[in-house]
C-alpha cells in the first residue's frame, strides 16, 4: 500500500483541497488506476507501477504538488 500526499500552496481551505483530491482520484480511475481517498490531502494506492503512473499524471497540475509519503 502507497499514500500519495498532496501538497497545496498555503491559505486554502480543506474543501478545496478535498475537492482537488477527489478530483485527481477520478482522473485516475479514468486511466484504470484505482485509488482510494483516505483524507484530504491524501490517496491510497495499491501497486507499485500504478504509483509511477499517478505521479506521472498527477504532478503535471499546477494547483499541488504530489508526493509518496509512506509505503
Amino acid at each position: 500500500m502507497y499514500t500519495l500526499l498532496f501538497t497545496f500552496p498555503p491559505g486554502k481551505d480543506t474543501m478545496y483541497c478535498d475537492m482537488l483530491v477527489h478530483s485527481a482520484n477520478t482522473t485516475l480511475l479514468l486511466k484504470g488506476i484505482y485509488a482510494s481517498q483516505n483524507t484530504h490531502k491524501s490517496l491510497i494506492l495499491h501497486d507499485a507501477r500504478d504509483v509511477t503512473t499517478a505521479l506521472l499524471l498527477l504532478n503535471s497540475d499546477p494547483a499541488y504538488t504530489v508526493k509518496i509519503a509512506s509505503k
